[in-house]
């Protein structure tokens, strides 16, 4: 076990590193290709994160992370792009990951901000409303429904959605600073 530890302590500098190695040993590991994505998603790498997240969500199809980081990647690249078939691929790996799980609320935040980054309204205000029928909304999913209603005109309905989110969390700034502007108008 000592040695064994030594070795795989030569394998790490950081995490794109180990992730790089460890994928080269074992080529049909879906949490490995997911490993290496996200590694390659923080150093900004993203044409090639999109390689393993793709080979991930094809090992893997059930698995909600996967789908997530896959999301991530098209979303960043549409922006980047103005691609709008990327943001629509980007909304539908945010809506097979939210299909994989009822528990974890990132993807169900993900699809919400790209919904409401991307102008759709309506689309955000019936996803959120939805979501809160599967799972208790986050602070952001509150956060997001608030900023949809004051968008839609609904400013009763988004200092409520707002109230909920300085419930979970009373520290949170953007909150308080939306908060303040509903009440300023």
């Amino acid at each position: 076990l000592s040695i064994r530890s030594y070795v795989r302590t030569n394998d790490w500098k950081d995490g794109l590193s180990l992730a790089s190695h460890d994928i080269k040993i074992n080529q049909n590991s879906f949490a490995l290709e997911n490993n290496l994505s996200f590694e390659l998603i923080n150093v900004g790498r993203y044409q090639e994160a999109l390689t393993h997240e793709e080979k991930s969500t094809k090992l893997a199809p059930w698995w909600w992370l996967n789908w997530n980081n896959l999301g991530i990647i098209y979303r960043h690249l549409g922006d980047t792009e103005k691609n709008e078939l990327l943001i629509n691929k980007a909304e539908e790996s945010f809506l097979k990951s939210t299909a994989n799980t009822n528990s974890f609320y990132l993807p169900y935040e993900n699809l919400a901000e790209t919904y409401f980054n991307f102008e759709r309204p309506e689309i955000t205000e019936k996803f959120i409303i939805e979501t809160s029928k599967k799972i208790s909304l986050s602070e952001s999913l509150w956060f997001f429904l608030s900023l949809t209603e004051y968008k839609l005109g609904n400013k009763d309905t988004a200092m409520q959605a707002i109230s909920q989110a300085l419930k979970l969390n009373p520290n949170n700034e953007k909150a308080k600073q939306l908060y303040q502007g509903l009440l300023n108008n």
